[in-house]
């Protein structure tokens, strides 16, 4: 199911369709302006990431840990 989570001042929705499980996203995801996307389940991997990346990514996002479901992508399920 759908879940909203708070991210700072704002909301999310994220893995809509998945009543198979409970969402955790505690996971990101970045995409790159050459259209790669890069998922980390470990919050220091995904910093250390970024820290070397930073100057190319167009999108991050929280991610479901479980699907690997962006909140970024399933915004429009509303």
């Amino acid at each position: 199911m759908c879940e909203v989570i708070k991210i700072g001042e704002s909301s999310a929705i994220i893995c809509g369709g998945h009543k198979d499980h409970e969402c955790n996203e505690m996971a990101s995801v970045y995409e790159t302006s050459d259209g790669k996307r890069f998922y980390f389940r470990d919050d220091a991997e995904a910093k250390k990431w970024y820290d070397d990346n930073y100057m190319q990514i167009i999108m991050g996002s929280v991610a479901c840990s479980i699907c690997g479901g962006a909140a970024v992508d399933n915004a429009w399920r509303l």
